[in-house]
């Protein structure tokens, strides 16, 4: 999916009552079950002692209905919406947080996806993220930046 590279200013925080644990999750597709392919999948973790100035956090946001399923027969086209409203970020977060990348991510069940941020209820919505022709090998993280407030 590319490179995740934090600002300078920013970690992950770990220790007691923070990130006690760490889980590297790979997922490997081999359809055609090619036995040469060789995994040159690296990570660099970099421990600072001194926390940095804002903490990172991933928000997880998406349509927890889905079960992968297929499309019904006779159905041509079907949208999935989700929405974050005011409430839902007023219970996520105390205070502003600042979002420095976007992943979109669907497995191979689309064929098109995007995120868009309403700043108000009167407003067109604003892009963040979008895909036309969704491949589920070739998923990029790309760089945004933008400040979400609680409510």
């Amino acid at each position: 999916g590319g490179e995740i590279v934090l600002p300078a200013e920013a970690g992950f925080p770990f220790g007691t009552g923070k990130i006690e644990h760490l889980v590297l999750e790979i997922h490997y597709d081999n359809p055609s079950e090619d036995e040469d392919q060789v995994d040159d999948t690296s990570l660099r973790l970099v421990y600072a002692p001194t926390p940095r100035t804002y903490e990172a956090g991933v928000i997880l946001h998406g349509d927890g209905s889905v079960r992968h399923q297929p499309l019904a027969p006779g159905v041509a086209r079907h949208q999935r919406v989700s929405h974050c409203p005011g409430e839902c970020t007023q219970a996520a977060f105390e205070e502003d947080i600042q979002v420095f990348a976007s992943l979109l991510h669907m497995h191979s069940f689309g064929k098109r996806i995007w995120s868009e941020r309403y700043t108000s209820l009167e407003s067109p919505p604003d892009e963040i993220n979008y895909i036309e022709n969704w491949n589920f090998a070739f998923q990029t993280v790309t760089p945004v930046n933008f400040t979400v407030s609680p409510g």
